[in-house]
C-alpha cells in the first residue's frame, strides 16, 4: 500500500523517520518513495528554475540564479573591510577593526549567527559571536580570489 501525504513542518523534522515510525506502528514497515521539499524559508517552488531551462539558457543562466549574498535573508549581516574579508575567508576571528563602522549587529541576532559580506555584498561566511567581541566564521563560503564554495 502507498500513502501520499503533504507535511508542513519546521526545520529539524525528519520525514523519513515519520515514514519508518508509521510503518512500525502498522506492523508492515515503512519507507519513502519520494520526498519533495516545496519551500525552505522564503524560497519556494515558484522561485525554482528547471534544470533543463538553465541548460538551454547558454550564458544567461546567471540572471536566473539567486546571488549568494541574498541567501539566508533572515540572518542579519556584518560588512567587513578588505582585511576582514581576508581574515574571514581564512577562518580567522573577526575583530572590531575588521568590520565596516556601524555594521556590528551584536545583540540583534536571532540565533547568534550572522552573514559576513564584503563591501560588494558578496557572501563570504556565516559567523557566530565569540568572547572578547569577536565574530568567528563557522562556515566559509568564498575566498577573496573570487571562487565561490571553497
Amino acid at each position: 500500500r502507498t500513502v501520499r501525504c503533504r507535511i508542513v513542518c519546521s526545520s529539524g523534522f525528519y520525514v523519513r523517520s515519520l515514514a519508518h515510525d508509521l510503518g512500525a506502528r502498522l506492523g508492515c514497515g515503512g519507507c519513502l518513495e519520494t520526498l519533495r521539499r516545496e519551500r525552505h524559508g522564503p524560497f519556494g517552488l515558484a522561485d525554482a528554475t528547471p534544470l533543463e531551462d538553465i541548460l538551454n539558457a547558454a550564458g544567461t543562466a546567471d540572471a536566473r540564479t539567486i546571488q549568494m549574498g541574498d541567501l539566508l535573508p533572515g540572518l542579519p549581516h556584518v560588512t567587513v573591510t578588505p582585511e576582514g574579508a581576508r581574515r574571514a575567508t581564512h577562518g580567522n576571528s573577526l575583530r572590531a577593526s575588521d568590520l565596516v563602522p556601524g555594521s556590528d549587529v551584536r545583540g540583534n541576532t536571532r540565533n547568534g549567527r550572522v552573514r559576513v559580506l564584503d563591501r560588494d555584498g558578496k557572501l563570504l561566511a556565516i559567523a557566530e559571536p565569540k568572547e572578547n567581541n569577536l565574530w568567528h566564521p563557522k562556515i566559509v563560503l568564498a575566498d577573496i580570489t573570487g571562487r565561490q564554495g571553497t
